[in-house]
């Protein structure tokens, strides 16, 4: 594939946010963060600067029917590879647990941390971007993630006791702040708001400073949670996930 200025930006935002990531794991190491903060930050990114981020992007750049088309390519091509990762694990002899945790991370994964903070600096002037990934990554994504994913665990991890957990997963992420700034955006942009009203005009700029802490707060959180341990075991199931969510799922999408 020829190294266009989009691909170009994509590495050079990509080794970006490696080189923060690593900065937050020397900080870590030297004491000046401490890994018990992580559930403080974590806290505030989702309860507060992701959904502030996601309700302004959908009231600033309206989605219309069209983006509904890649969130529908997104499901599909994700229930295809949770059925490859599926067949995989059983021509593999890989354990009931070990084929349901590989057919979970290979599928549906969350691209909030890290993908919204991504796109945003790969494709700076391109908004419907941001729109689509939005879409792609909470109806999409966020969706299965939250019922079909606790059934692949249900019933390769064989126990009884989240039996009943499914119903009350799904009515948390009806209720997580990030579930509901997706509706509030969808509806609320429907009635076409004055964005520059001396009413509106400085909460849009007060949301545009809490979105700039979107990129370092992500990069924070996951410096603060790596860890570094033995990954002879656990090489083959990344490998395997890596293929399939990287090469067959966008293969499917194409």
């Amino acid at each position: 594939m020829p190294l266009t200025q989009a691909n170009i930006h994509l590495i050079e935002t990509v080794v970006a946010f490696a080189l923060i990531v690593l900065l937050n794991i020397f900080l870590k190491k030297k004491g000046i963060l401490n890994g018990s903060d992580t559930p403080v930050f974590t806290r505030l990114l989702i309860q507060v600067v992701l959904p502030v981020f996601i309700f302004f992007q959908l009231l600033r750049y309206p989605p219309g029917l069209r983006y509904m088309l890649p969130v529908l390519a997104m499901f599909i091509t994700g229930c295809g590879t949770l059925l490859a990762a599926w067949i995989i694990g059983e021509l593999m002899g890989f354990s009931r647990s070990t084929t349901g945790a590989l057919m979970i991370v290979s599928s549906f994964g969350s691209s909030a941390l890290l993908g919204y903070p991504l796109i945003q600096y790969t494709f700076p002037n391109n908004p419907s971007a941001m729109t689509e990934a939005i879409l792609i990554s909470e109806l999409a994504v966020g969706l299965p993630i939250f019922t079909l994913c606790p059934l692949v665990a249900m019933h390769f991890g064989d126990d009884s006791k989240t039996a009943g957990s499914l119903q009350g997963t799904l009515l948390q992420y009806f209720r997580s702040p990030i579930f509901i700034a997706v509706i509030l955006g969808f509806a609320v942009s429907r009635f076409h708001v004055p964005l520059d009203s001396p009413f509106v005009a400085p909460i849009l700029e007060a949301a545009k400073m809490i979105d700039g802490t979107l990129a370092a707060l992500a990069c924070l959180i996951l410096g603060m949670q790596i860890k570094v341990g033995p990954l002879k075991r656990l090489l083959p199931i990344v490998a395997i996930s890596a293929v399939l969510g990287m090469g067959l799922q966008p293969l499917l999408a194409y």
